[in-house]
């Protein structure tokens, strides 16, 4: 009632744009096909135009199996492609003019870092923006120089690095850096190189 409502005021369809599924549903996508099946008959409220917006697979993973929901998604899954490494460049310049104190701003690092960040992450413009805002965050004091990708890529290996000591064991932490090393292994050649079993690689 309250969407008919506010369509009613605006005289034009209601966009309700929900984001970040692929969190909940990478843990568990039975809860988001729950999720799903509970606002099924919602999605069918006129004039109100639901957009779901899922990494890669998400429609086949968990739309698709559930006939009951799948028939009320009349629009196939559009694949939007990453932003080019120029338009990154072009959002992140628009966020510091718009965090900025009458368009006056340092950039924090140059702008090749960001293009070295761009690679790293195949596009993904979160990672790219989570990874400056782990440099802001430990940008060192009294500086008023743009980092130069050297001194940028030192912050962000320290703080990934300190990060993921916390999270893994010695022993998990020593097969990751071996994973890193060859760039890609499987499970055997790992096993095979620390001399244990498969199963305790696993």
């Amino acid at each position: 009632l309250h969407l008919l409502f506010i369509g009613h005021l605006l005289h034009k369809g209601i966009f309700l744009h929900i984001d970040n599924l692929e969190k909940t549903s990478t843990k568990d996508s039975k809860k988001v096909q729950n999720f799903f099946h509970s606002i099924r008959d919602i999605l069918q409220t006129r004039p109100v135009y639901f957009v779901f917006v899922g990494y890669p697979g998400f429609y086949r993973q968990i739309i698709y199996p559930i006939e009951r929901v799948r028939s009320v998604f009349f629009q196939l899954p559009i694949h939007i492609p990453p932003l080019s490494e120029k338009q990154v460049i072009e959002v992140i310049e628009k966020r510091y003019r718009l965090l900025s104190v009458n368009n006056q701003f340092i950039r924090p690092v140059e702008n090749k870092f960001i293009n070295y960040l761009y690679r790293i992450y195949n596009g993904k413009i979160r990672s790219v923006l989570d990874s400056l805002s782990e440099i802001i965050t430990n940008f060192p004091e009294n500086s008023t120089n743009s980092l130069s990708p050297k001194d940028a890529k030192k912050i962000l290996v320290q703080q990934t690095q300190e990060k993921i000591e916390r999270m893994l064991s010695k022993k998990s932490l020593m097969v990751l850096k071996k994973i890193a090393k060859e760039g890609e292994a499987t499970n055997a050649q790992i096993a095979k190189a620390f001399q244990q079993q498969p199963s305790s690689i696993l």
